[in-house]
């Protein structure tokens, strides 16, 4: 999905990799049962730069993650309160 300004979205209930884009950037999104993680990527996704393990799924569970394109480059943002 090519993002221009920002989109936000929650996990669903089965694995499945995300993918967003920006005009330069890609960024992947991936659940699998015990982990979150996130690729950086080119634009075409592939190669992959680096990956980042991020928390288990459950930590995810119905919260919003919302991607940005800020000057051509891809944020992400998850709130999750431990309380």
């Amino acid at each position: 999905m090519l993002i221009n300004d920002f989109h936000t979205f929650k996990l669903g209930f089965f694995p499945k990799p995300y993918f967003f884009e920006t005009q330069n950037h890609g960024i992947v999104i991936e659940k699998e049962s015990d982990v979150v993680s996130v690729y950086a990527t080119s634009k075409s996704h592939s190669p992959i730069y680096c990956s980042i393990p991020l928390c288990h799924p459950k930590e995810l569970k119905s919260k919003p993650i919302r991607i940005i394109n800020k000057n051509n480059l891809i944020l992400f943002h998850i709130l999750i309160n431990y309380h």
